[in-house]
C-alpha cells in the first residue's frame, strides 16, 4: 500500500520527514486520486448528459487543477531537483494526457 489512511489530510501539507513514493500508481502519474475523481464524475456526467452537469464537471475539474498546481509548488520546494525530475518523467493526472 503506498497511500495510508492515516496520511490523507483536506490540507495539503508536507512534513520534514516526508518522502517521495514513486512506486505503485505513482510510477505512471502523480496524482492517482484526482484521476479516479475525475474518472468517477465523468462517469455520472456521462450517465446522464446535461449542459449543467457538463458546467459543474468543468468547474470540478478546474478546481482540481488549481490545488495540484499548489500541491505542486509544495512538493517542487520540499523536494527540489528529485520531484522536478520526477514530474519530467510522469504525467499529472492522466498518462500521456495531462
Amino acid at each position: 500500500m503506498v497511500m495510508r489512511v492515516s496520511k490523507l489530510r483536506v490540507q495539503p501539507e508536507v512534513h520534514d520527514q516526508s518522502i517521495l513514493v514513486i512506486n505503485g500508481p505513482y510510477k505512471w502519474i502523480r496524482h492517482p486520486m484526482y484521476s479516479s475523481l475525475i474518472l468517477f464524475t465523468f462517469g455520472l456526467f456521462l450517465s446522464s448528459v446535461s449542459w449543467w452537469r457538463l458546467v459543474l464537471l468543468l468547474i470540478f475539474i478546474d478546481n482540481l487543477r488549481l490545488k495540484i498546481n499548489y500541491e505542486e509548488a509544495l512538493l517542487v520546494k520540499h523536494f527540489q531537483k528529485k520531484y522536478i525530475h520526477y514530474q519530467q518523467v510522469t504525467s499529472k493526472v492522466i498518462p500521456l494526457i495531462w
